[in-house]
Protein backbone atom coordinates (compact mmCIF):
# COMPACT_ATOMS: atom_id res chain seq x y z
CA UNK A 1 0.00 0.00 0.00
CA UNK A 2 1.28 3.44 -0.95
CA UNK A 3 0.91 6.62 1.10
CA UNK A 4 1.33 9.99 -0.59
CA UNK A 5 3.33 12.75 1.11
CA UNK A 6 2.71 16.46 0.51
CA UNK A 7 4.53 19.52 1.72
CA UNK A 8 2.87 22.76 2.84
CA UNK A 9 -0.28 23.35 0.79
CA UNK A 10 -0.93 27.05 1.52
CA UNK A 11 -4.27 27.02 -0.26
CA UNK A 12 -3.03 25.33 -3.48
CA UNK A 13 -6.13 23.16 -3.41
CA UNK A 14 -6.53 22.69 -7.16
CA UNK A 15 -2.92 21.53 -7.43
CA UNK A 16 -3.42 18.96 -4.65
CA UNK A 17 -6.58 17.65 -6.28
CA UNK A 18 -4.74 17.31 -9.57
CA UNK A 19 -1.90 15.35 -7.91
CA UNK A 20 -4.41 13.02 -6.30
CA UNK A 21 -6.19 12.42 -9.63
CA UNK A 22 -2.87 11.54 -11.27
CA UNK A 23 -2.19 8.95 -8.58
CA UNK A 24 -5.47 7.05 -8.09
CA UNK A 25 -3.55 4.08 -6.71
CA UNK A 26 -2.62 6.11 -3.60
CA UNK A 27 -5.51 5.64 -1.14
CA UNK A 28 -4.46 8.24 1.44
CA UNK A 29 -2.16 11.22 1.80
CA UNK A 30 -0.23 13.10 4.49
CA UNK A 31 0.58 16.82 4.54
CA UNK A 32 3.22 18.28 6.82
CA UNK A 33 1.16 21.38 7.52
CA UNK A 34 -0.13 24.80 6.45
CA UNK A 35 -3.17 23.55 4.60
CA UNK A 36 -5.01 26.88 4.96
CA UNK A 37 -5.08 29.50 2.22
CA UNK A 38 -4.18 33.11 2.96
CA UNK A 39 -7.89 33.69 3.57
CA UNK A 40 -7.99 30.94 6.21
CA UNK A 41 -9.96 28.60 3.93
CA UNK A 42 -9.76 24.80 3.84
CA UNK A 43 -10.97 22.27 1.27
CA UNK A 44 -12.38 18.78 0.74
CA UNK A 45 -9.67 16.64 -0.91
CA UNK A 46 -10.86 13.89 -3.23
CA UNK A 47 -8.80 11.34 -1.27
CA UNK A 48 -8.31 11.14 2.52
CA UNK A 49 -5.68 13.63 3.61
CA UNK A 50 -4.13 13.60 7.09
CA UNK A 51 -2.55 16.87 8.06
CA UNK A 52 -0.23 18.15 10.78
CA UNK A 53 -0.64 21.78 11.76
CA UNK A 54 1.63 24.44 10.31
CA UNK A 55 2.33 27.93 11.60
CA UNK A 56 -0.28 29.63 9.40
CA UNK A 57 -3.39 27.69 10.29
CA UNK A 58 -6.72 29.02 11.54
CA UNK A 59 -6.84 28.55 15.33
CA UNK A 60 -10.62 28.08 15.27
CA UNK A 61 -10.46 25.36 12.60
CA UNK A 62 -7.74 23.55 14.55
CA UNK A 63 -9.82 23.66 17.75
CA UNK A 64 -12.93 22.44 15.91
CA UNK A 65 -10.98 19.56 14.32
CA UNK A 66 -9.66 18.46 17.73
CA UNK A 67 -13.26 18.54 19.00
CA UNK A 68 -14.30 16.18 16.20
CA UNK A 69 -15.54 18.75 13.69
CA UNK A 70 -13.06 18.61 10.79
CA UNK A 71 -13.28 21.22 8.02
CA UNK A 72 -14.30 18.44 5.60
CA UNK A 73 -14.99 14.69 5.81
CA UNK A 74 -11.79 13.81 3.93
CA UNK A 75 -9.49 16.22 5.77
CA UNK A 76 -8.19 14.66 8.99
CA UNK A 77 -6.20 16.62 11.55
CA UNK A 78 -3.44 14.90 13.56
CA UNK A 79 -2.78 16.78 16.83
CA UNK A 80 0.74 16.85 18.20
CA UNK A 81 1.50 13.49 19.77
CA UNK A 82 0.51 10.02 18.76
CA UNK A 83 1.27 7.53 17.48
CA UNK A 84 -1.78 7.45 15.23
CA UNK A 85 -2.80 4.56 13.03
CA UNK A 86 -2.99 5.89 9.46
CA UNK A 87 -3.67 3.04 7.08
CA UNK A 88 -0.90 0.47 7.61
CA UNK A 89 1.37 3.07 9.26
CA UNK A 90 1.70 4.40 12.77
CA UNK A 91 2.54 8.11 12.76
CA UNK A 92 3.62 10.60 15.41
CA UNK A 93 2.72 14.25 14.80
CA UNK A 94 4.78 17.31 15.66
CA UNK A 95 3.37 20.41 13.97
CA UNK A 96 4.68 23.93 13.86
CA UNK A 97 3.80 26.41 16.59
CA UNK A 98 1.79 29.53 15.97
CA UNK A 99 4.28 31.63 17.94
CA UNK A 100 6.79 30.91 20.74
CA UNK A 101 4.44 32.43 23.29
CA UNK A 102 1.69 29.95 22.37
CA UNK A 103 3.83 26.82 22.42
CA UNK A 104 2.40 25.42 25.66
CA UNK A 105 -1.05 27.00 25.27
CA UNK A 106 -4.02 24.63 24.83
CA UNK A 107 -5.93 25.18 21.61
CA UNK A 108 -9.04 26.21 23.57
CA UNK A 109 -7.11 29.10 25.13
CA UNK A 110 -5.69 30.47 21.88
CA UNK A 111 -7.05 33.85 20.67
CA UNK A 112 -9.49 33.86 17.75
CA UNK A 113 -7.69 33.89 14.41
CA UNK A 114 -9.65 36.45 12.43
CA UNK A 115 -6.80 38.60 11.12
CA UNK A 116 -6.41 37.12 7.65
CA UNK A 117 -10.14 36.90 7.07
CA UNK A 118 -10.62 40.53 8.11
CA UNK A 119 -7.73 41.58 5.90
CA UNK A 120 -9.16 39.76 2.89
CA UNK A 121 -12.61 41.27 3.50
CA UNK A 122 -11.01 44.73 3.58
CA UNK A 123 -9.18 44.11 0.30
CA UNK A 124 -12.42 42.98 -1.33
CA UNK A 125 -14.12 46.21 -0.23
CA UNK A 126 -11.22 48.27 -1.59
CA UNK A 127 -11.44 46.45 -4.93
CA UNK A 128 -15.17 47.13 -5.31
CA UNK A 129 -16.05 49.30 -8.35
CA UNK A 130 -16.35 52.97 -7.44
CA UNK A 131 -14.73 52.68 -4.01
CA UNK A 132 -11.92 55.16 -4.60
CA UNK A 133 -13.92 57.71 -6.64
CA UNK A 134 -16.54 57.76 -3.89
CA UNK A 135 -13.85 58.16 -1.23
CA UNK A 136 -12.30 61.07 -3.12
CA UNK A 137 -15.70 62.68 -3.62
CA UNK A 138 -16.34 62.54 0.14
CA UNK A 139 -12.91 64.01 0.92
CA UNK A 140 -13.37 66.84 -1.58
CA UNK A 141 -16.80 67.57 -0.11
CA UNK A 142 -15.13 68.04 3.25
CA UNK A 143 -12.37 70.31 1.93
CA UNK A 144 -14.72 72.36 -0.27
CA UNK A 145 -17.18 72.74 2.59
CA UNK A 146 -14.48 73.94 4.98
CA UNK A 147 -13.26 76.46 2.40
CA UNK A 148 -16.80 77.74 1.91
CA UNK A 149 -17.39 78.04 5.67
CA UNK A 150 -14.18 80.04 6.17
CA UNK A 151 -14.77 82.24 3.11
CA UNK A 152 -18.29 83.12 4.27
CA UNK A 153 -16.81 84.76 7.37
CA UNK A 154 -13.62 86.20 5.91
CA UNK A 155 -11.29 83.78 7.68
CA UNK A 156 -7.75 83.31 6.37
CA UNK A 157 -7.95 79.59 5.77
CA UNK A 158 -7.71 77.01 3.01
CA UNK A 159 -8.10 73.27 2.64
CA UNK A 160 -7.12 70.91 -0.15
CA UNK A 161 -7.76 67.23 -0.84
CA UNK A 162 -6.55 64.41 -3.03
CA UNK A 163 -7.77 60.84 -2.86
CA UNK A 164 -8.70 60.18 0.76
CA UNK A 165 -6.22 62.73 2.16
CA UNK A 166 -6.78 66.36 3.07
CA UNK A 167 -4.84 69.23 4.58
CA UNK A 168 -5.92 72.29 6.57
CA UNK A 169 -3.91 75.52 6.48
CA UNK A 170 -4.49 78.81 8.21
CA UNK A 171 -3.13 80.87 5.34
CA UNK A 172 -4.65 82.19 2.13
CA UNK A 173 -3.24 79.51 -0.20
CA UNK A 174 -1.99 75.95 0.28
CA UNK A 175 1.74 76.01 1.05
CA UNK A 176 4.17 74.75 -1.57
CA UNK A 177 7.43 75.03 0.36
CA UNK A 178 8.79 74.75 3.87
CA UNK A 179 8.93 78.53 4.16
CA UNK A 180 5.26 78.81 3.23
CA UNK A 181 4.33 76.09 5.69
CA UNK A 182 5.98 78.10 8.45
CA UNK A 183 3.77 81.07 7.54
CA UNK A 184 0.66 79.20 8.72
CA UNK A 185 -1.10 80.73 11.72
CA UNK A 186 -0.56 77.98 14.29
CA UNK A 187 -2.42 79.75 17.15
CA UNK A 188 -5.44 80.09 14.83
CA UNK A 189 -5.25 76.37 14.06
CA UNK A 190 -5.09 75.57 17.78
CA UNK A 191 -8.26 77.57 18.42
CA UNK A 192 -10.01 75.83 15.55
CA UNK A 193 -8.83 72.39 16.70
CA UNK A 194 -10.14 72.82 20.26
CA UNK A 195 -13.44 74.33 19.08
CA UNK A 196 -14.01 71.34 16.80
CA UNK A 197 -13.03 68.99 19.61
CA UNK A 198 -15.83 70.45 21.72
CA UNK A 199 -18.25 69.38 18.99
CA UNK A 200 -16.87 65.84 18.92
CA UNK A 201 -14.82 66.39 15.75
CA UNK A 202 -11.33 64.91 16.12
CA UNK A 203 -8.83 66.41 13.68
CA UNK A 204 -5.13 65.67 13.99
CA UNK A 205 -3.70 67.89 16.77
CA UNK A 206 -0.83 69.27 14.68
CA UNK A 207 -1.19 72.24 12.32
CA UNK A 208 1.09 70.48 9.86
CA UNK A 209 -0.44 67.00 9.85
CA UNK A 210 -2.42 65.39 7.03
CA UNK A 211 -5.94 64.12 7.62
CA UNK A 212 -7.63 61.03 6.23
CA UNK A 213 -11.23 60.23 5.32
CA UNK A 214 -12.39 56.62 5.35
CA UNK A 215 -15.33 54.76 3.84
CA UNK A 216 -16.96 54.95 7.27
CA UNK A 217 -17.37 58.70 6.77
CA UNK A 218 -20.50 59.57 4.85
CA UNK A 219 -22.74 62.55 4.22
CA UNK A 220 -23.93 62.64 7.84
CA UNK A 221 -20.40 62.81 9.27
CA UNK A 222 -19.26 65.38 6.72
CA UNK A 223 -22.25 67.63 7.38
CA UNK A 224 -21.74 67.37 11.15
CA UNK A 225 -18.13 68.45 10.66
CA UNK A 226 -19.07 71.36 8.37
CA UNK A 227 -21.79 72.54 10.74
CA UNK A 228 -19.26 72.70 13.57
CA UNK A 229 -16.79 74.54 11.32
CA UNK A 230 -19.43 77.08 10.23
CA UNK A 231 -20.27 77.71 13.87
CA UNK A 232 -16.61 78.25 14.73
CA UNK A 233 -15.82 80.60 11.84
CA UNK A 234 -18.97 82.62 12.60
CA UNK A 235 -17.89 83.11 16.22
CA UNK A 236 -14.29 83.86 15.29
CA UNK A 237 -15.20 86.51 12.69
Amino acid sequence: MHIGALGDIHGAFDLVQDIMRRHPDVPLWISVGDVASNAGEYFAPIAPLYWIKGNNEDFDVIAAAIAGRPPSPTLHYLPNGGPYQVGPCRLAALGGTFAPTWYHTPAADLPPSRGRKAGLATLKLLAAPGFYPELEQTTRALADGLNAAASAHGAVFCAQAIGGMFGLYFRAQPPRSYAEVMQCDVPAFNRFFHAMLEHGIYFAPSAFEAGFVSSAHGAVEIEKTLAAARSYFARAA
